[in-house]
């Protein structure tokens, strides 16, 4: 005698299968930030602060040619850091920053300063330097 066959269970309805993405359509990396990273007001204050960094950086004798380089290439956006460095205790920053900024700004005339001079002295030559690059710009 033959066995019965079990009668068919009709299934549940299910949701069709998910269709998954195949391997290759996620990138591999994200995608690399648009060029200089950030916008607006954060990109400005980064590039500020990666400037004033380098400037801290010229007082240091394993990275002044790059941090020479690179003040340098920021052009006018670098004199105010620079004249910041002025007014700083460390004798050797202030000689190399005012060394920079007399290259960076050439064209607003003849720069007076004395980096060994007396506190009060340098503060007030910084002062006005100060006030005549920020006249020019």
């Amino acid at each position: 005698m033959k066995s019965p066959t079990p009668p068919e269970v009709e299934s549940p309805r299910t949701a069709p299968p998910l269709a998954f993405p195949q391997p290759g359509a996620f990138p591999a990396a994200p995608p690399a930030p648009a060029a200089g990273g950030f916008t607006g007001t954060v990109g400005g204050m980064l590039g500020l602060e990666l400037l004033r960094r380098a400037v801290e950086n010229l007082a240091d004798d394993a990275t002044v040619k790059a941090a020479t380089v690179e003040v340098v290439s920021k052009g006018p956006a670098a004199v105010e850091p620079l004249l910041d460095a002025l007014e700083r205790r460390d004798p050797v920053l202030r000689r190399r920053a005012f060394e920079v900024l007399k290259f960076v700004a050439k064209d607003r005339g003849p720069l007076i300063y004395d980096p060994d001079a007396p506190d009060d002295v340098r503060l007030r030559q910084a002062a006005h330097l100060r006030a005549k690059l920020q006249r020019a710009a």
